[in-house]
């Protein structure tokens, strides 16, 4: 009996472990699926700090500067050489602080720009401008230097702000607020420097062939300071829709009126034509006529 219970024992316990080589799983105990999920949540948790310390900390001091040429027979020689800093989008407060802003000052000084242009969004609408962090800008942004003027607009976070306009004419820029403002250099050509507000659901795109100080703009270069660059788009549209109306229409409208003149003309000739015909026909009936009473009087 105890022997074969012993055979019976060891037989089970065989099967048992074959079973168990022939299938390879192992069910994973409870304790380390609860251990998973506190990890995964870990992971999470790191990448985004370190995403967030990437735009704060790392993206700010990422400055590059990208450089373009202006050609066009519109801007006097006067102008040849003139280098102009486009900046935007500081949002003062969340990614950028005074010390990068200083960091960006300097590197525009570094460049020794003739123009400065700020196209908006100074500081961040979850920000309060508070008395020091308006000091702070203000410091900074003066140091800007360049050797005639700096331009600001508006951007659609400036709006809101009551001190934006105070915080730039403090900076010594020039605030445009869908206005347009003649820039001379060493000559009596100027160029047209024209400031768009982005909050107008109807800007007047028509500063952009207004003429100002008797000065005929369509044969003046402009620049165009907007804070939306899907606006350019519509600049160009409304620029199409004058030349269309401009140009095109009174063009199409000559040429139709000289088509009918000519019309007109050639349908007076050939009248004319056809009446000298008619009297050369009647002239040689007539001397037909005369020969043939001559010839019966005789």
């Amino acid at each position: 009996m105890s022997e074969d219970l012993k055979k019976t024992r060891s037989h089970k316990y065989i099967e048992t472990k074959e079973e168990t080589k022939d299938t390879g799983i192992k069910e994973p105990k409870k304790e380390e699926k609860k251990s998973t999920i506190p990890r995964i949540l870990t992971i999470l948790a790191i990448i985004i700090i370190a995403f967030l310390a990437y735009i704060t900390l790392i993206t700010p001091s990422l400055f590059e500067v990208h450089e373009f040429k202006i050609q066009t027979n519109k801007i006097t020689e006067t102008f040849h050489g003139l280098k102009i800093v486009h900046l935007s989008d500081i949002h003062y407060g969340t990614t950028i602080n005074q010390k990068q802003l200083d960091k960006i000052v300097k590197k525009i000084n570094n460049i020794k720009p003739d123009i400065i242009f700020f196209t908006g969004d100074l500081i961040d609408k979850n920000i309060v401008t508070t008395k020091e962090i308006k000091e702070e800008i203000i410091t900074s942004l003066s140091k800007l230097e360049c050797t005639l003027y700096k331009y600001a607009i508006y951007g659609n976070e400036d709006y809101n702000n009551k001190e934006y306009q105070n915080i730039m004419e403090s900076s010594d820029f020039i605030l445009l607020n869908n206005e347009i403002k003649p820039l001379y250099y060493e000559s009596n050509t100027p160029i047209l420097i024209i400031g768009f507000n982005s909050m107008d659901n109807n800007p007047d795109y028509s500063l952009t062939e207004k003429n100002i100080e008797d000065l005929n703009s369509s044969l003046l270069y402009k620049i165009v300071l907007s804070h939306e660059p899907d606006s350019i788009d519509k600049i160009i549209n409304y620029s199409d829709e004058k030349i269309q109306e401009l140009v095109i229409e009174p063009r199409d409208k000559m040429i139709k009126e000289q088509q009918e003149r000519i019309s007109l003309l050639y349908l007076t000739l050939q009248n004319q034509v056809n009446t000298v015909e008619r009297a050369s026909k009647y002239e040689k009936e007539r001397k037909s006529i005369m020969c043939e009473n001559k010839e019966l009087k005789e």
